[in-house]
């Protein structure tokens, strides 16, 4: 996978005409951003529009950004029947990202564990049987989660159809060397863990580089 993030939810909602351009780059896939209070019809557009520019659509929901509270508000959105039946047409083809960034740094490993195995559960039982993309908690950022958390996860779903996702917001001011990244994921790859890196910045300097 290689491609853009778009924010479709707060913007065009269709993603005309930021598709097109995201396609010029090479990108193979678009996480559109969306949130809960999207519409079916829009998300049905947003998806088909994505597929129009040979992209694989992987959508995403914000409302849970930091807040480990709001995951299962993530999950009722996903299994609503009008939402549902938009994933189901477009199922040979689509990834779901089920909640973005879900939780800050307080969450267990325990709590991780079991709250993403009833998550994913109720998706199946809904019947999604799409690849699912799972985020590390603090914002994205523990990728230490996903890696001991990880293969219990995809044993759990029937489907064994499990991505996960960390967000490489690690600069140095808060500790991070580039060698992080390149061990992190060595160390994912070693023990087959499906990864990708759904978010990264840019600038890895003092505070003043991120302003």
């Amino acid at each position: 996978l290689r491609g853009l993030a778009n924010p479709n939810i707060w913007f065009e909602k269709d993603g005309i005409p930021r598709f097109a351009e995201i396609e010029k780059t090479g990108a193979n896939v678009v996480r559109i951003v969306w949130e809960t209070s999207g519409k079916a019809e829009d998300l049905n557009k947003a998806i088909t529009n994505c597929r129009a520019e040979n992209m694989i659509p992987m959508v995403e929901l914000h409302d849970a950004t930091g807040d480990w509270g709001k995951l299962q508000q993530c999950v009722d959105y996903w299994i609503r029947e009008d939402i549902l039946n938009v994933l189901l047409i477009h199922e040979d083809y689509l990834l779901i990202n089920i909640a973005n960034e879900c939780g800050d740094a307080n969450v267990s490993k325990t709590s991780f564990r079991t709250g993403y195995e009833s998550a994913v559960s109720e998706m199946r039982a809904a019947g999604l049987r799409v690849p699912l993309v799972i985020d590390g908690t603090d914002w994205g950022k523990n990728i230490d989660i996903l890696q001991s958390e990880g293969p219990y996860l995809i044993n759990a779903d029937p489907f064994h159809n499990l991505i996960f996702s960390v967000h490489m917001w690690w600069p140095q001011m808060y500790g991070y060397t580039e060698s992080d990244i390149v061990n992190e994921i060595a160390a994912s790859a070693a023990m087959d863990l499906p990864l990708i890196v759904g978010e990264f910045s840019q600038m890895h300097g003092s505070c003043s580089d991120h302003t």
